[in-house]
């Protein structure tokens, strides 16, 4: 999906998204054509890793 979809589905705009790819720290993405993509299942490992037990944690909660 291109980088508006992607920032739709994960919430964020696209330009927190552009600066998480400039900063290596967003979700994974691919090149064709010179476009930036998105692949869902990326987005959605990317949203699970971003699942936290409390405010206080910096632990990421084990998968089920």
């Amino acid at each position: 999906m291109r980088p508006a979809e992607a920032a739709e589905y994960v919430r964020l705009t696209v330009s927190t998204l552009a600066q998480m790819r400039v900063e290596q720290r967003g979700p994974k993405y691919f090149k064709a054509g010179g476009r930036v993509l998105y692949r869902l299942q990326d987005l959605e490992e990317w949203v699970e890793s971003r699942i936290f037990y409390g405010t206080g944690s910096s632990q990421v909660r084990d998968r089920e």
